[in-house]
C-alpha cells in the first residue's frame, strides 16, 4: 500500500524505493503508483492558494507584495534597457528594439539555431532553443557577459554566413 504523506503545511513529502525481484512484479507496482501519483498531481497541496489568500486579504502585505512586483518588473525593464544599450555600444549586428518593446520576464531575443547553440556549449549562457532569454536571470555581474558572448555569437554567425 502505497501512502502519501502530508506535512504541516500541507506538503507532500517522501521518497519512495521499489525493488521487485522481476519484470511483471515490477510494471504491476508502476501501474499502482501512476494511478496514485495521478491523484497526487491532480489535488495538489493547498498552501500556495492558503498563502495567496492571506496576502490578498491582508492590506500590508497585499501593499507589500504589489510594491514587490514593481520592483522586480522596474530591474527587469532596466535590464532590458542595458542589454540593448550594451549590444549597440558593441556594434552588434541587428537592431535589438525588439527588447525594450516587449514586456516580462522573458524575451525573444532574434537568435537563431547556431548562434543558441554557440551560447549554451561555447560561453554556457542557457537560454531556449527559439532564443528565448529570461530577462530576471539579468544582473549587474552578468549583464555585460552576456551582451559580450551575444555579440561574439551573432558576429560569428553573420561572419560564417558571408564568408559561405
Amino acid at each position: 500500500m502505497v501512502k502519501a504523506f502530508r506535512s504541516d503545511a500541507d506538503d507532500s513529502v517522501g521518497n519512495l524505493i521499489v525493488v521487485a525481484s522481476n519484470n511483471k512484479t515490477l510494471i504491476n507496482i508502476r501501474s499502482q503508483l501512476d494511478m496514485h501519483v495521478q491523484v497526487e498531481w491532480l489535488n495538489p497541496p493547498t498552501l500556495g492558494a492558503r498563502t495567496v489568500t492571506t496576502i490578498l486579504n491582508n492590506p500590508a502585505l497585499l501593499t507589500n507584495w504589489k510594491q514587490n512586483i514593481r520592483t522586480m518588473a522596474e530591474r527587469i525593464m532596466l535590464n532590458r534597457q542595458k542589454l540593448k544599450e550594451k549590444l549597440r555600444m558593441l556594434g552588434t549586428f541587428g537592431t535589438w528594439d525588439h527588447i525594450t518593446k516587449q514586456t516580462g520576464m522573458y524575451s525573444f531575443s532574434g537568435l537563431n539555431g547556431s548562434q543558441v547553440q554557440f551560447l549554451l556549449t561555447q560561453r554556457h549562457i542557457y537560454l531556449g532553443a527559439n532564443g528565448q532569454i529570461n530577462m530576471s536571470s539579468l544582473n549587474s555581474k552578468n549583464l555585460d557577459y552576456v551582451a559580450e558572448c551575444i555579440h561574439e555569437a551573432v558576429t560569428k554567425d553573420t561572419y560564417s554566413n558571408h564568408s559561405q
